[in-house]
């Protein structure tokens, strides 16, 4: 179904449509004075071609549409595209090696640039953003499922940290805390260096404050000597015994620091934890 060039000064509706090819939007204009603009919902077909001329005046609804390849163009992508169930087996978009006559073939997508066409995860994202409703987690989940099919796993990772931010807005209080918290300091799992950051720094600082005031022994006959990086790394990671802490003994402030130290090792382990679960469990 070839609608190149067309201009529509209305809404097209072709809800439920089964196409057994392409069905080909390119060039064309369409502009409607209601609130969809062009309804493909359910749509079934092997090619979907949305290079329109300019943008969609209205909503674009994919919803539960179903296409082996998308072919679309960021420059005239709509201001409100519903994309809601909307699964797909690629994604390509015009490159600067395209001519005009190009899309007189029966299948742009079968071209030898299309696999270099592919864009990166952060436009993408805008394309996302479109949707008018709100966050919805299946367009996410799709996305993230193509970028694995071929072979870019950061673009997933960066997909699904995004997901999890989008979701946060949605939460309560309570969750949205927890849910910092598991960015701050692992990403939601997909950045899990940023443990490692945390750590390093606070080991750091840990061990120049204990350096600068080192917390007397309990016993000074029996202590050994006293070493502030080790005694920062045992009492900062909940696992494994380098020394045995109570044989010093901080004051002051110095004691609330070492508190502060234990509460933030045991935080960052369930958020580790939970952030390598996620992952685990999404693999």
């Amino acid at each position: 179904m070839v609608c190149d060039d067309l201009v529509a000064d209305g809404a097209l509706r072709l809800p439920g449509a089964r196409i057994n090819g392409q069905l080909s939007w390119d060039g064309a204009t369409i502009q409607a004075a209601e609130e969809i603009g062009l309804d493909l919902r359910r749509l079934v077909a092997e090619e979907l071609l949305l290079t329109t001329a300019k943008p969609v005046l209205g909503i674009v609804d994919l919803g539960n549409a179903r296409v082996s390849v998308l072919r679309d163009d960021p420059m005239t992508w709509p201001a409100d595209i519903r994309l809601d169930g909307f699964t797909y087996d690629s994604l390509a978009a015009p490159s600067k090696r395209d001519e005009r006559d190009s899309r007189r073939e029966r299948y742009p997508s079968d071209s030898a640039s299309t696999s270099a066409d592919t864009l990166p995860a952060s436009s993408r994202l805008v394309w996302l953003s479109l949707n008018g409703v709100g966050y919805r987690p299946q367009p996410f989940e799709q996305l993230a499922a193509f970028y694995r099919r071929i072979g870019h796993d950061d673009q997933a990772r960066k997909v699904l940290l995004v997901k999890q931010r989008r979701r946060r807005s949605t939460q309560n209080l309570g969750g949205k805390l927890w849910g910092y918290l598991l960015d701050w300091s692992v990403g939601y799992g997909y950045r899990p260096w940023l443990a490692a950051i945390w750590l390093i720094s606070l080991i750091a600082i840990g061990s120049i404050i204990f350096t600068w005031r080192p917390p007397p022994p309990v016993d000074p006959a029996t202590s050994p000597p006293f070493n502030s990086l080790v005694y920062t790394i045992n009492i900062l990671l909940p696992i494994g015994q380098f020394v045995q802490p109570n044989q010093w003994n901080p004051n002051g402030p110095e004691r609330w620091f070492a508190y502060s130290l234990v509460g933030i090792g045991w935080i960052l382990a369930s958020t580790v934890i939970a952030g390598v679960t996620r992952v685990l469990n999404r693999s």
